[in-house]
């Protein structure tokens, strides 16, 4: 992560959003009250899709329990992914 203080990143803005789009690095804006966090969208979606994954129990435990049938090579249980999705 590069850090920029809010006067470079606000001289520079539109080099910053073009690192973070194509480099896919994230830049930490620094003010004397805080900092912020700038992120390509795309990877913004994924993080809130992944936190709410983990906030929905049942939902981690059956990730946790796929990957664990996965790794010890077992026969999962009910329809495959390509029979839900394509049937």
């Amino acid at each position: 992560m590069t850090t920029f203080s809010f006067q470079k990143a606000n001289s520079d803005l539109e080099s910053l959003i073009l690192k973070a789009l194509n480099d896919h690095e994230e830049i930490r804006i620094t003010t004397n009250t805080g900092s912020v966090v700038m992120i390509d969208e795309l990877e913004w979606e994924s993080l809130k899709e992944l936190s709410k994954l983990f906030a929905d129990k049942k939902a981690l435990k059956q990730l946790i329990d796929g990957h664990f049938q996965r790794d010890n090579n077992l026969q999962a249980s009910g329809k495959s992914v390509e029979e839900v999705l394509y049937a």
